[in-house]
């Protein structure tokens, strides 16, 4: 199971709390014109959001088994984490062994509580902790 973080609401009149209680699914966007590798949120099949650019590449390992689930974990004012986990049907054995390796090159995590948040801020200051993270682990 990992975590993704989702945004982009407010610009299409939504709010995080829009995904309690739905069917929550991602969508390729190949085409979309700022990020070819964007991923999109529905909400019982209405778009209402991304995955950040930095949480992308642990949700493709996922969409690409064909068969996950999503659960909404915690909503902020302009954002939302979203827990995804392997569906029914035979996981790969490169599939696992991917996600594995994700999992393990990750020695240390941030919890989205390490990071004071600004309605007009949110974002930036998610990226902002994560990059930090990036540098401490390679300092270290």
């Amino acid at each position: 199971m990992n975590a993704l973080t989702a945004v982009g609401f407010r610009f299409r009149g939504f709010t995080p709390e829009v995904l309690r209680d739905k069917t929550i699914t991602l969508k390729y966007e190949p085409d979309n014109v700022y990020d070819p590798n964007a991923i999109s949120v529905l909400a019982d099949g209405v778009f209402v959001g991304h995955i950040t650019k930095d949480t992308q590449y642990k949700a493709k390992p996922y969409m690409n088994h064909g068969s996950y689930y999503i659960n909404l974990g915690q909503t902020y004012s302009a954002s939302a984490i979203l827990w995804i986990e392997y569906g029914g049907g035979d996981v790969s054995e490169s599939e696992e062994e991917e996600s594995e390796d994700e999992e393990e090159s990750e020695e240390s995590e941030i919890t989205i509580d390490d990071v004071s948040y600004d309605d007009d801020t949110e974002e930036k200051s998610i990226v902002k902790a994560v990059n930090k993270l990036e540098i401490n682990k390679t300092v270290e």
